[in-house]
């Protein structure tokens, strides 16, 4: 290959090494933004198993062990499927009007503005 071939390459790579900061903080927020679909779709998915699960009315699995509820239902052979993308486990919350599947987020922290939830009404 000609050094004229190669020159546009070498001046990417160039311009890539000098805004490698830059680089990063995109390639950051693309990882980050595909956590928050891929959970979001995680979320559904659970969504629609407890709803069948409440339809059968054998919900009670699913209130007393939720984590083993998932792992039931969602089977992986790369990862926990009972933890979201960033390794907390789903919770599943229970109030008097409504149930919820909750992911705390990127913070781990629940009950946070990065949580993503669902609400499943009763």
């Amino acid at each position: 290959m000609s050094l004229f071939k190669l020159l546009p390459l070498l001046a990417l790579a160039g311009l890539g090494y000098a805004r490698r900061d830059t680089v990063k903080a995109y390639a950051a927020t693309a990882i980050d933004m595909t956590k928050v679909v891929v959970t979001e779709h995680e979320i559904r998915n659970l969504e629609t198993a407890v709803r069948a699960e409440l339809i059968n009315g054998s919900a009670r699995e699913v209130r007393s062990n939720f984590p083993a509820f998932v792992r039931k239902v969602a089977k992986s052979e790369t990862r926990d499927p009972a933890k979201d993308m960033w390794g907390h486990e789903y919770a599943f919350l229970v109030n008097k009007k409504h149930y919820a599947i909750v992911s705390r987020g990127p913070d781990g922290e629940l009950g946070t503005g990065d949580d993503i939830r669902t609400r499943i009404e009763r």
